[in-house]
């Protein structure tokens, strides 16, 4: 019964990922230009933080204008070049503030937001730039407009006037026009960044010190993570250890279901570090063999006892967008814990194991969801 509900959740998280590639089929492309690592340190966070949405990121890599105008301009051609609904550039200052473009040709609108040193640590300011940038785009795909509108018509709508192309008159009095004064920048108004509530799972297995001799198990992790939170269901299926001696077999399985809450934090580039307190029941299942004829075996019994305890885990991927290799320890405090044991006739051939009420394990998995 255990392993059909694992192999339910194992067909629900790959119909999530068949979903998405549909999905991404259809999805809105996105066109960010870079012109330096800073840039694309920031577009490595974008790619992370938009995996979930129905996105085409393309990367351009060319020199920026350090004239706005000229910028939106560029970012026009670029637009219809790859026919890209919004169009991404960041100008990096001296003291390393990131300012933030996001421009929507069709609707002639730009959204501008400058990340200063205010935001904390150079990683956290890359993280709140990748933010705000999903955040517009994510307005983008719900129809919403975003930052300020841009004046005058894009490079490619020139204002129709036919008698600007006609020829003067010869006789045509020469007429002096004072250029108008540059009209005061509008300030954008920016919309604070929110993280979305992400998906994630892992396999893997584990080595559980239940008592003198460790046992086995694969787990299964299923749950929400935003911004540094994470949140879900844990569910582990212990392999049965079997306790040998010459009259009997004693065999145990171990499973555990419960829920996690805890935290997680990005150690660089690609390492991220976990710390979790899980709670929910153990289920110990005992059955006994015996060997010799004088031993009579007992029916099968299912203990049931709660469990609450830490996990500490590090992740680690060569690039965020891939799965993550884990390893961690943990220990499970185990209320009341059972102890089995089996008895021959006349009370001989005892043979009694207690589990201990403290049960540390080893843990290794493979990670799989939105990059951190």
């Amino acid at each position: 019964m255990a392993a059909r509900g694992l192999w339910m959740a194992l067909a629900a998280w790959l119909l999530v990922l068949v979903t998405t590639s549909i999905a991404r089929a259809e999805s809105m492309v996105c066109v960010v230009r870079v012109d330096r690592p800073v840039a694309d340190a920031v577009l490595e966070r974008v790619r992370g933080q938009t995996s979930d949405l129905p996105l085409t990121i393309v990367r351009v890599p060319e020199p920026i204008e350090p004239d706005a105008e000229a910028a939106q301009a560029r970012a026009d051609v670029v637009a219809r070049s790859y026919g890209a609904r919004a169009v991404v550039w960041f100008v990096v200052a001296a003291r390393g503030d990131i300012t933030i473009f996001v421009t929507d040709p069709r609707a002639r609108r730009l959204f501008v937001h400058r990340v200063d040193q205010g935001a904390g640590s150079p990683s956290a300011m890359l993280e709140t730039s990748s933010l705000l940038v999903r955040d517009v785009l994510q307005s983008l795909l719900a129809g919403e407009p975003i930052g300020r509108p841009i004046e005058g018509p894009a490079v490619d709508e020139p204002e129709a006037s036919p008698a600007r192309d006609a020829p003067a008159p010869l006789d045509a009095p020469v007429v002096t026009r004072t250029p108008a004064a540059p009209k005061a920048p509008v300030e954008a108004v920016a919309r604070e960044p929110h993280a979305a509530w992400t998906p994630f799972t892992a396999v893997g297995a584990r080595a559980v010190v239940a008592h003198a001799t460790p046992s086995a198990a694969v787990s299964h992790r299923l749950g929400l993570a935003r911004g540094t939170f994470e949140g879900g269901a844990a569910l582990t299926l212990g392999v049965t250890d079997v306790r040998r001696d010459s009259v009997g077999s004693l065999l145990i399985r171990r499973h555990t279901f419960g829920v996690f809450a805890g935290g997680r934090w990005q150690l660089g580039e690609q390492v991220t570090a976990t710390f979790d307190v899980h709670a929910g029941v153990a289920l110990f299942l005992r059955s006994t063999r015996p060997r010799v004829a004088r031993l009579v075996a007992s029916a099968s019994q299912v203990n049931v006892h709660g469990y609450v305890g830490p996990e500490a885990r590090i992740a680690w991927a060569p690039h965020r967008s891939w799965p993550r290799v884990a390893i961690g320890v943990g220990a499970d405090f185990v209320f009341f814990p059972p102890a089995f044991s089996y008895e021959g006739p006349g009370g001989r051939d005892v043979r009694e194991l207690a589990l201990w009420p403290l049960q540390p394990y080893l843990s290794a998995s493979l990670d799989f969801g939105p990059a951190w």
